[in-house]
């Protein structure tokens, strides 16, 4: 499957734009510190936290994109959900190991920001897939695969 530019350029936007959202969004409803969630705002020009982003965005999205597109699931909706999915599913995965190396270390207590999701309950999951479908929505908004030719469906 070839890629367009826009592609790229749109994966590298909203990889940097999503993360530092949640950033910004957990600050906000863990602290009430709004001075320091602005300061996460810019997080996405910090270079390791941009670039995990970017490495989320094109391992997870461009797949996801060519799975979309294929299929013919080329609504605002559709890409909507797949940008939550896609950054809510690393936080899964960094719980599920943090509560492993908490077992195994004989430790009670849990890394400080799976405490703080868990303390939120379910605000916690918004504030990690909320981030994620407005980034899969500003997507499809740069990318519109509803409107590519049906001839270049599948081959974006």
């Amino acid at each position: 499957m070839v890629y367009s530019t826009r592609v790229f350029v749109a994966l590298i936007l909203v990889g940097m734009l999503g993360i530092s959202l949640s950033m910004m969004l957990y600050t906000v409803v863990s602290t009430n510190d709004l001075e320091l969630s602005l300061r996460y705002a810019l997080a996405m020009f910090y270079p390791p936290l941009g670039l995990f982003g970017v490495g989320l965005s094109l391992l997870v999205g461009m797949p996801a994109h060519g799975y979309l597109s294929i299929r013919g699931y080329t609504t605002w909706p559709a890409y909507t959900a797949a940008g939550a999915v896609a950054l809510f599913s690393p936080y899964l995965l960094l719980a599920g190991l943090s509560l492993v190396s908490a077992a195994f270390s004989n430790r009670d207590d849990l890394v400080p920001w799976l405490q703080g999701i868990a303390a939120l309950g379910g605000v916690g999951l918004l504030i990690l897939a909320v981030p994620g479908g407005v980034a899969g929505f500003l997507f499809w908004l740069i990318v519109r695969p509803d409107r590519t030719p049906t001839s270049l469906k599948g081959q974006e």
